[in-house]
């Protein structure tokens, strides 16, 4: 999947598309795994992330990743697709993250 066209829906007299940036895809390590990614980078400081359902093809999650402070911190926003009529968002989710230092077990970093 790459190469992909995005246009913008909000100026109808506004044909023009731009190409995305090629994707790739990610598998779950067991094949078992009722989903896959697409992910796609759009530099010079944002991911986006596809969930894809195996058995419908649908997008279950759409992500972003948008990196901050000059790589030490990212902001993470998830959107869960719904089933319903005019509830095409069942949920969503964001989260700030940082780096922590990390204990062992005895207690030292």
């Amino acid at each position: 999947m790459s190469g992909g066209k995005f246009s913008n829906q909000n100026n109808k007299n506004n044909e023009k598309t731009t190409p995305l940036p090629p994707s790739f895809r990610l598998d779950p390590i067991s094949e078992e795994g009722p989903s896959y990614m697409i992910l796609t980078e759009l530099p010079p400081d944002k991911v986006l992330i596809n969930e894809i359902d195996k058995a419908t093809g649908k997008i279950v999650m759409s992500s972003s990743i948008l990196v901050i402070n000059g790589g030490k911190e990212l902001i993470q926003v998830s959107h869960e697709s719904g089933n319903a009529k005019g509830k095409w968002i069942e949920g969503h989710q964001v989260w700030h993250l940082r780096p922590s230092n990390i204990m062992t077990k005895d207690g030292t970093e």
